[in-house]
């Protein structure tokens, strides 16, 4: 629900690609420079195009593995959020339970949504650092969420559809349609 599975899988599939290229170029590489060391004139006079091979197989290998590790990081977020009961999440609790610092949380979370890993959320700064959850994307604010009265002390509670969250006033339960 929060991780752009059309990216995901276009990033697994590129991959593939690339680390397919890599391996060729690296073991055609690695093949005739040991070949030359055996002694191989023949291949001697080409020892450019196999250490050119080897450069290759090095430039196709970094972007590859990159793209799995940025992709990563976005699938760890997006299961995090998944198991969100209420829409909101502070930046504080999500640092914690994924090992990182709130810092580095909001640095990750900013450059994979700019590189569309991420969807259906967004984070706010003020007043205290949180991520906000959306199940209806595409819809205003004032379509996603719905005021109700808490069915213990009637307070109003601003809640977002289809999510639970606790009362801010006496901490029942209170679960939205």
């Amino acid at each position: 629900m929060y991780l752009n599975k059309l990216k995901a899988g276009f990033i697994q599939v590129s991959s593939i690609i690339l680390f397919i290229i890599s391996g060729y170029f690296l073991a055609t590489g690695i093949m005739a420079l040991l070949l030359i060391a055996s002694g191989n004139q023949k291949l001697r006079e080409s020892l450019l195009v196999y250490i050119a091979m080897l450069i290759i197989a090095l430039i196709a290998f970094v972007p590859a593995a990159r793209m799995l590790r940025e992709l990563g990081k976005a699938r760890k977020i997006a299961g995090y959020f998944s198991g969100d009961t209420d829409g909101t999440i502070s930046v504080e609790t999500a640092a914690a339970a994924l090992g990182l610092s709130q810092r580095r949380l909001m640095q990750q979370f900013d450059f994979l949504m700019k590189k569309g890993y991420l969807l259906n959320c967004h984070m706010v700064r003020e007043p205290v650092p949180q991520f906000i959850l959306s199940r209806n994307t595409g819809q205003a604010a004032n379509e996603r969420f719905q005021t109700i009265s808490c069915p213990n002390c009637g307070a109003p509670n601003m809640v977002q559809k289809g999510f639970l969250t606790t009362c801010e006033y006496c901490q029942s339960e209170i679960r939205s349609k």
